[in-house]
């Protein structure tokens, strides 16, 4: 559930702001209202953050110095810019480097052609007024020469020639562009490649020493995130007169918290309800058989807005059905469950408690293990599946291996969709009823009928004309669906102007469009199926390769081996892809797009103390 939430204005005096926000830090429940604020102090600790950012860019992500650092100090914020400073100047250094080696690559390339050979030397020789110049042209170019210029040809193709012209003036007599004379010869450019590539593993070895700056830089990063959060907190406030006050949201059950906190420093409180035009942060709440969910929320992004409703119970029952039937395998079911058993064990030593990633990755592999088990999926190996005692537990509707099973498969799909779809409009509906206008609940069984139509129709065009024939009244349903969402849809109050605005001809039309699309939805379903095939597939593909190989002696076994893992562990992940892709999909898209959710959410971030500085 979406936790209520209060709006708030906290109201002191103007010379006590200061430590009226340090005391609001430490009460920690306000998400406060930011305002804009530009301040010579908020811009001086934004580049402070900037000069951190760059000194944690330059360490490698592999820490081999944390050691070094196993003690935080005092200042981390200033440590922590001396260290970024440093790291900055090598890896400047480092650049100056690579820049370098980059353009003695690119001379050295040029003039391996020409072998070896000593710049210096011509160099000297125009001193003493003899002119010898170098050209890499077309044969067109070099015919271009005066008949009396003094060449000699080194290299000649159909495509190049490679000369040297003498001369006793400086004037450039010859159009071609000469080959500019590098800055060393050959060797001596690779003698300087190699020097300068061994100063580069050098300045690269001091760099990858110093990485338990990192947890420094962390620090010192966020102790400087703060000090930019209170800045912007105090000086946003606002003034009237002496007073100075801010505004923010605090969920319902603490608001007695910053009650009494306004009561022992002498705030005003002003505490009311959020309206409906005010963008308020989403908290939710739910019971932990429920919250599991939660962190697949975080790893997507996605949250509820305040004024929606959280589908957090239905996400989690769809998505546990939708991920088993999409790796649809056993075998992996129980990889994953190893897996998550590991880190079971390895979170409870280190925390104390199982974190709900775990409890959720549980849950998904037990069901994935179930649907592989009565599909009799391990691996796509058959003989497996035929093995006692997996043949007993295996549905023989279902069974992977029986041509039957796709129309079945194929049909729950579709079955899941009308379900999943339906309970969107029913809730809906109930909403409406609930709502202002109650009568805009019609437009929802219209949408109702729409979907249970379509899903007649979908069944005879995807899985049996024959065995699924669209039966008249789901034209019927359908027909009156989009009459009901028509008159109702657009009710506020005034029957008649709602009428009209639902008849317009623009509605019309995107009415009729959108009772494809719910058609559409529904076909979208069949990727379970799709995909959990494909899974299949793969998996027996590997498993014929390793078998051909195993029979060539025992090279081909280890060869089979090989296989066998790898082929398995690319299958294994591209089913946890296909997870993100079409799992949640069908759920943030096509059932959230029914129930009419935006997923535009705000989360609650309260103005809280997070390290032990205190702000200056």
């Amino acid at each position: 559930m979406i936790m209520p939430m209060k709006k708030v204005w906290v109201l002191t005096t103007e010379d006590n702001r200061h430590e009226a926000v340090e005391r609001l830090k430490d009460v920690g429940v306000v998400h406060v209202e930011v305002q804009d604020v530009h301040t010579e102090r908020l811009a001086q600790l934004l580049q402070q953050r900037q000069t951190l950012e760059r000194g944690l860019q330059v360490l490698p992500l592999e820490v081999k110095g944390e050691a070094e650092l196993s003690v935080m100090p005092e200042d981390p914020v200033s440590r922590g810019l001396e260290a970024a400073s440093e790291l900055q100047q090598l890896q400047d250094r480092l650049n100056g480097l690579m820049e370098s080696a980059d353009r003695l690559l690119k001379e050295k390339n040029a003039v391996e052609a020409w072998g070896e050979f000593d710049p210096d030397e011509i160099r000297s020789l125009r001193e003493k007024g003899v002119f010898l110049r170098l050209y890499s042209i077309t044969p067109d170019e070099y015919a271009s020469f005066p008949e009396e210029a003094r060449i000699i040809v080194l290299h000649r193709t159909k495509q190049l020639v490679r000369c040297v012209a003498f001369a006793l003036s400086d004037e450039p007599v010859y159009e071609p562009d000469e080959f500019a004379l590098p800055s060393h010869g050959y060797g001596r450019l690779t003698e300087l490649i190699t020097e300068n590539l061994e100063a580069q593993r050098e300045l690269m070895a001091t760099i990858a020493n110093l990485s338990g700056y990192r947890l420094l830089l962390h620090e010192a990063i966020a102790r400087v995130d703060e000090q930019i959060e209170f800045e912007t907190v105090r000086d946003g406030m606002t003034l009237d007169g002496r007073v100075a006050y801010l505004s923010g949201f605090v969920p319902e059950p603490r608001i007695e918290q910053l009650r009494e906190a306004a009561r022992r420093h002498g705030w005003g409180l002003v505490v009311r309800d959020p309206e409906a035009d005010e963008e308020v942060p989403t908290v939710t709440k739910n019971p932990r058989w429920i919250a599991i969910i939660k962190p697949l929320f975080q790893l997507l992004g996605t949250l509820p807005g305040y004024w929606e409703r959280d589908i957090s119970v239905w996400f989690l029952g769809f998505f546990t059905v939708f991920f088993a039937m999409i790796i649809g395998d056993a075998g992996y079911g129980f990889l994953i469950l190893a897996g998550t058993i590991f880190g079971v064990v390895k979170s409870k030593r280190s925390s104390g408690r199982v974190a709900n990633v775990f409890v959720l990755m549980t849950v998904l592999s037990v069901a994935t293990i179930t649907w592989g088990t009565v599909t009799g999926t391990w691996f796509g190996l058959k003989g497996i599946a035929e093995a006692v005692p997996f043949c007993y537990l295996i549905i023989p509707q279902l069974s992977i291996f029986a041509s039957s099973s796709t129309q079945i498969v194929q049909f729950i799909c579709f079955l899941l969709a009308v379900v999943q779809l339906s309970l969107a409009h029913i809730w809906n509906f109930i909403m409406e009823l609930r709502g202002k206008y109650p009568i805009r609940a019609l437009a929802q069984l219209g949408w109702l009928a729409i979907v249970l139509g379509a899903y007649n129709v979908a069944l005879n065009l995807v899985i049996s004309q024959t065995q699924y024939p669209i039966m008249q009244v789901s034209w019927y349903a359908a027909g009156v669906g989009i009459v009901l969402v028509l008159m109702f849809g657009d009710q506020a109050g005034h029957f008649l102007k709602g009428l009209r605005s639902g008849l317009n001809v623009a509605k019309v039309f995107t009415t009729l469009l959108n009772g494809i699309s719910a058609f559409a939805d529904i076909v979208s379903y069949i990727r379970l199926f799709a995909v959990g095939l494909a899974t299949v597939a793969i998996a027996q593909s590997f498993n014929s390769m390793a078998a051909g190989m195993a029979s060539s002696g025992v090279g081909g076994v280890i060869g089979a081996v090989l296989v066998l893992l790898l082929g398995h562990t690319l299958n294994l992940l591209m089913g946890a892809l296909a997870v993100i892709v079409h799992g949640v999909r069908l759920n943030v898209l096509e059932f959230s797009n029914h129930l009419g959710l935006e997923w535009k959410g705000m989360a609650y971030r309260p103005f809280a103390r997070t390290t032990d500085e205190r702000s200056a």
